[in-house]
């Protein structure tokens, strides 16, 4: 069995389960079909599959969610001092939505948000 997409030839197969595969096509539209050939030499080609190779798009929010609660505990709040995170590194290319909590801001503790490269949020506590 020969497998082709348009003229080209993908795969030969001589043994059944006759199949075969494509690695990484590009996206577009592509016409498969199957050549079948017997023992007296005769061949067959399949009814033609059009297949459509292209990136799936999705209506569903990808949502990040960061909690901090030992990150702004201090001795001054009457909690022990765990440290404090600089940098989050938070891709947001992969995000839709990020959600993160405080769960303890001493009063006077200046903290700062970003975002993204343009959208900040700088909070007095």
């Amino acid at each position: 069995m020969k497998f082709y997409y348009g003229s080209t030839l993908i795969s030969t197969d001589t043994s059944s389960p006759y199949s075969a595969s494509i690695s990484n096509p590009a996206n577009g539209t592509y016409v498969l079909t199957a050549v079948a050939k017997d023992d007296d030499g005769a061949t067959t080609t399949s009814t033609s599959v059009t297949v459509t190779v292209g990136t799936v798009t999705t209506n569903k929010q990808i949502i990040g969610y960061i909690t901090q609660w030992d990150a702004w505990k201090t001795t001054t709040a009457g909690v022990p001092s765990q440290g404090a995170y600089t940098h989050l590194n938070v891709d947001m290319s992969k995000y839709t939505i990020l959600n993160f909590s405080f769960l303890v801001l001493p009063m006077m503790v200046h903290y700062t948000v970003v975002i993204s490269e343009t959208k900040t949020s700088t909070r007095m506590g």
